[in-house]
């Protein structure tokens, strides 16, 4: 979940979030105070702090840990891009892309690696670089007067038009129809992501777990073994003492 952020560095983001809310500073402010610290990128400073703060809810004992108020932290504005950060999240990527990155894989570093929002900063960055797509016009003969009917030329030239129309209404029914599949095929491909991602969590907290039980169990080995040499060095030497001390042992 941390990707390449350690504990230390962690704190000092949600520290000067802090601070600048007292002051009555814009949280986007912290993201730019921040990165001018850690020379990292502002957009994926601002993806990595909400990103955390919802695993810091789910995870309330690693924020006490850490010396996190929570209360003082929320993702309310997390869902919804900005016209400021619709700006800055085009600038970022098209900077990356030109340094060679693909756009999938400049969504992804902007997204610390979170497959949920790159998929959602991928799509943003589409749509705000899609063209807008110029209706089609069809041209029909101009109008005449009742001295000057239509011609059969001008009949036929308005039947084609008309026949060129329905394929074009049939066509664009056909790419909405694909539209839609590739839109609900897309939704469960989030949904898998999503539990994908759930199980990296759970992954993730689980191996720390083991590592603090690894730790305390060699702690524990440890104590056992100075009671042990304890134990040999203040009994009285022996052959009885010394059968019992290696059946012990």
């Amino acid at each position: 979940m941390k990707a390449n952020w350690n504990d230390n560095e962690i704190k000092q983001l949600f520290e000067i979030v802090e601070k600048n809310k007292r002051n009555n500073l814009s949280t986007l402010q912290s993201f730019k105070d921040y990165s001018t610290l850690s020379n990292r990128n502002a957009f994926s400073i601002r993806n990595f702090y909400y990103q955390y703060v919802r695993f810091l809810n789910k995870n309330p004992q690693i924020a006490n840990k850490l010396g996190i108020d929570l209360s003082k932290h929320s993702v309310q504005s997390f869902d919804h891009f900005s016209e400021q950060d619709k700006t800055e999240l085009k600038k970022q990527i098209e900077n990356l892309t030109g340094k060679g990155f693909s756009v999938r894989n400049a969504c992804e570093k902007l997204a610390n690696g979170n497959i949920k929002e790159m998929l959602r900063i991928q799509n943003k960055y589409r749509s705000l670089s899609a063209k807008p797509k110029q209706a089609k016009v069809i041209p029909f003969p101009e109008q005449r007067t009742q001295k000057n009917k239509l011609s059969d030329e001008d009949i036929k030239s308005l039947f084609m038009g008309l026949v060129k129309l329905v394929k074009e209404n049939e066509k664009a029914s056909l790419q909405n129809d694909l539209k839609l599949l590739a839109s609900k095929q897309e939704q469960q491909k989030r949904k898998e992501l999503v539990l994908l991602e759930q199980k990296q969590i759970e992954i993730e907290m689980l191996k720390k777990e083991i590592a603090e039980l690894t730790d305390k169990n060699k702690k524990l080995n440890e104590i056992l073994a100075n009671y042990r040499i304890n134990f040999v060095k203040n009994s009285p030497i022996n052959t009885n003492n010394w059968l019992f001390c290696n059946f012990v042992v």
